[in-house]
């Protein structure tokens, strides 16, 4: 909801989902050398098995295109150029011819590249990485991108593991911890106090990267203030991205985007009091940094 507000902004350009959470990314590992081919086709290498499977039956709200070969759904072709472009094949050709004449480099220059050349191709000052499950990279983003301005985006955590449970890979990533892949849709991996321990878990590893991170370039927004002050949180949003003081066409944008904003159902509220309990006890760490933002009224 907030990349989509975010990339309508005329200086903003959002690249979406582009991270795998629970697996490596060579996109921060500065030792890793190779030409723009090669890198391109980490880039542009196909999905979990599981994950395309799953939506060859049940297509999630988030997938934006299914190409009909197994070997193009790919991250990049799924997510993250149709929700640049209603041309998507068009781009990917662009960024394959552009990537092909780049000679060797460390990966992460490679993927400094694309988001450059992305934010160009599209008129913006400014590119925002933005994938919903980052946060198990929140080390290696910020040692490669160490003067980079960092927006962390933080839900009521019994909240986000009910929301992971259903219509997401969330439950994927769990059974990949365990090694069970091919059971990642029983109901042992949809129990939310284990969604939350995992989100427990992602927060503590991230927290010693945040926390090295200068004040001035990090900015906390809670879900929940931005359901409940879309105009004001907006225009926070872009005056900490843009590093600059707001025009009146950025307040207006706040303005017209916040009218797109609805809060959704509590999910928590079906559930029994010893159930939230045990979920909140599963995540106390996620439960006070969510907290200590509120607190501070982000």
């Amino acid at each position: 909801m907030l990349a989509r507000a975010l990339h309508t902004h005329p200086e903003v350009v959002v690249v979406s989902d582009l991270l795998e959470p629970a697996l490596s990314e060579i996109y921060f590992d500065p030792l890793i050398r190779l030409d723009g081919v090669a890198f391109w086709d980490v880039l542009s290498r196909p999905s979990l098995p599981e994950r395309i499977r799953y939506w060859r039956t049940r297509p999630t709200d988030e997938l934006l295109l299914l190409p009909d070969e197994d070997d193009d759904v790919s991250l990049l072709m799924a997510y993250t150029l149709p929700f640049l472009t209603a041309e998507p094949w068009e781009l990917h050709d662009e960024l394959r011819t552009a990537l092909g004449t780049r000679p060797e480099r460390p990966a992460t220059d490679h993927f400094a590249f694309v988001l450059d050349f992305l934010r160009d191709r599209f008129g913006g000052t400014t590119w925002i990485e933005r994938t919903g499950g980052s946060l198990p990279h929140a080390a290696s983003i910020v040692a490669q991108w160490p003067t980079a301005r960092f927006l962390v985006l933080r839900r009521d955590p019994v909240e986000t593991a009910l929301s992971m449970r259903s219509g997401s890979f969330f439950r994927l990533y769990l059974a990949m911890k365990s090694g069970e892949t091919s059971a990642w849709l029983d109901e042992r991996f949809a129990d939310p106090a284990a969604l939350a321990a995992m989100i427990e878990h992602w927060t503590v590893d991230a927290e010693p990267a945040l926390a090295a991170v200068p004040a001035d370039r990090l900015h906390h927004l809670t879900y929940e203030r931005l359901l409940s002050e879309p105009v004001a949180a907006l225009a926070d949003v872009v005056r900490f991205v843009l590093d600059r003081d707001l025009t009146a066409a950025d307040t207006d944008w706040a303005t017209d985007r916040a009218c797109g904003i609805d809060p959704p159902p509590r999910r928590a509220e079906a559930l029994s009091a010893a159930d939230v309990t045990r979920i909140r006890a599963a995540c106390p760490t996620a439960i006070r940094r969510w907290d200590e933002s509120r607190s501070n009224g982000s």
